[in-house]
């Protein structure tokens, strides 16, 4: 973490202009900059730097090159870089650390974000996987290659979320805590987008996930406060201004009725969001019409 933060700090004195006041206090990074960090054993670690403002964080994450494996989300945003103790000590200066993902080279996931497309290679095994997925069609705009491939991830990544909701209930903790964690993160600053993420998340939860009758019933409540909360926080910060409030109607029109058709293109079922920030978010209507939010709804409302 030191070694980290003092290597941005050097980054962003070496970025100011030589007519800026004074040096940034070493702390700098750490209150402004720092958002989280997870230590788990001695296997792995992650330092999570960002801006509250945008949402936009780099995850920094070290594990053994023998050590835990870990379960990438996508290929066009998660790389591997290999640093080795001979390129950090530079003992060797012809050796380069080479950038790699999942499915390839760096290449590769360039095109990947070129094209726009989202690749998941083990869906199921990915942590808070759903979670990621829907900020990734949302805020990043990438869609699964195929119609097939989006029904598939949709499937195994509602089910994944539903199980562990139901071991974290079964333990007496939050089922949604993730989700929170990640909204508290990435979206505290726009709560607009967290009211759009809660919406295409429960659509995603509740069109895909096979949920039981009793899912439903304790995960409604949960979710429910959770979107009422970001549209209070929404309206709050709309202030009166129409242009928000438009933009937080459509939100509710898209969460009562997330439906749309195997027929239609990706892009033919995208609604665009406008953010105060003049950014937009998007919304996908699910390819397929068995989607039922009523009960999801109802508590919502009440």
């Amino acid at each position: 973490q030191k070694v980290v933060e003092e290597y941005l700090l050097q980054q962003l004195v070496a970025a100011l202009p030589p007519s800026y006041p004074s040096a940034p206090d070493t702390t700098l990074v750490r209150f402004s900059y720092f958002q989280k960090q997870v230590v788990i054993g001695s296997c792995f670690s992650l330092l999570s730097f960002g801006n509250p403002t945008t949402g936009k964080n780099v995850d920094v994450e070290f594990c053994p090159s023998r050590g835990l494996i870990r379960n990438y989300f996508d290929d066009a945003n998660a790389f591997v870089i290999p640093l080795t103790p001979s390129i950090l000590r530079k003992r060797k200066p012809c050796l380069t650390a080479e950038a790699r993902c999942l499915s390839g080279g760096f290449r590769e996931a360039v095109n990947l974000l070129l094209r726009s497309e989202l690749v998941i290679q083990d869906p199921p095994s990915v942590v808070n996987g759903l979670t990621l997925y829907t900020h990734t069609l949302c805020v990043k705009r990438l869609t699964p290659r195929t119609m097939s491939d989006e029904l598939a991830y949709g499937k195994l990544l509602a089910r994944a979320f539903i199980t562990e909701a139901r071991r974290t209930r079964q333990r007496g903790s939050d089922p949604l805590r993730l989700v929170r964690s990640f909204i508290r993160s990435h979206y505290s600053a726009e709560p607009l987008s967290a009211l759009a993420l809660c919406a295409q998340l429960s659509a995603l939860l509740l069109g895909f996930g096979s949920a039981t009758p009793s899912d439903v019933e304790h995960l409604s409540p949960p979710i429910a406060e959770l979107m009422s909360g970001a549209a209070c926080s929404a309206l709050e910060r709309a202030d009166g201004n129409e242009a928000s409030l438009a933009a937080i109607i459509a939100v509710a029109r898209f969460a009562v009725n997330p439906r749309g058709h195997k027929e239609e293109s990706a892009e033919a079922r995208s609604v665009s969001i406008q953010l105060p920030s003049a950014r937009s978010i998007r919304l996908l209507r699910l390819p397929q019409a068995e989607v039922d939010m009523s009960a999801l709804v109802s508590v919502a409302l009440a």
